[in-house]
């Protein structure tokens, strides 16, 4: 379904209210105009432009401002998750909490999923949440165990296991990009600024239409001291 997005098209409510959000983009246009805007846009997702992207981002402004204020002890509320820096912790945390719970696909020509005949214009959902949380896929699979993606385990992993960023042709276009930005962004964060989870946290996946986040995240914030505080 993810993979043959010419038979199973974006459409229908969802990607039409996403539409009058983000207009015709990348995300939200039909299977005829989404490779040529694919084409357009792929030159600055590289791989040799991300690494430059790397470069820059530690000394933009946006990322100096949000910690400028916070002081030793201060207790910050979040509703995303703290973002770890190692790869493969980051694609753990995603296939636990998934950005997105659910996407939807139209089909668009008669076709045989599982045995049942699907006219034109049927709607299906696809969870990412739930493949994430397969026992048949994922040992444990409700335990936080970032090691499960080291090259050596992730590799006997059926394709298409990790669909965080979604599948096929319509994978999301800056996940390289957006991995990149996640380490980073943690890294400049914890080098400074440890943070622990308070105790009214409640990290149970909220359901917000197709979107999940924590029902409430609490962090508390501690100093670390730096070169001049001990000097």
């Amino acid at each position: 379904m993810l993979v043959d997005d010419r038979t199973f098209d974006v459409g229908r409510v969802f990607y039409e209210k996403l539409r009058d959000l983000c207009a015709d983009s990348v995300v939200t246009c039909p299977h005829a105009r989404h490779r040529g805007q694919r084409r357009m846009l792929q030159p600055a997702f590289q791989t040799t432009r991300i690494t430059g992207y790397a470069k820059i981002m530690p000394a933009h402004s946006w990322r100096r401002r949000p910690t400028g204020s916070w002081r030793d002890a201060q207790r910050a509320r979040r509703t995303w998750r703290s973002c770890p820096s190692r790869t493969e912790t980051i694609t753990e945390t995603i296939r636990m909490r998934s950005a997105a719970w659910m996407t939807t696909r139209t089909v668009s020509t008669r076709v045989t999923v599982a045995g049942r005949e699907l006219e034109p214009g049927t709607t299906l959902v696809s969870s990412p949440y739930t493949i994430h949380s397969r026992p048949d896929l994922f040992d444990q699979p409700q335990q936080f165990s970032p090691d499960r993606w080291l090259p050596e385990n992730a590799a006997s992993l059926p394709r298409g296991t990790f669909v965080g960023y979604g599948h096929g042709a319509r994978r999301c276009i800056g996940d390289e990009y957006g991995m990149q930005g996640t380490a980073l962004a943690l890294a400049t964060i914890a080098v400074r600024w440890p943070l622990e989870l308070a105790r009214e946290t409640d990290s149970r996946p909220l359901v917000t239409g197709p979107a999940l986040r924590p029902r409430s995240l609490h962090l508390r914030l501690h100093a670390r001291p730096t070169p001049s505080d001990t000097a």
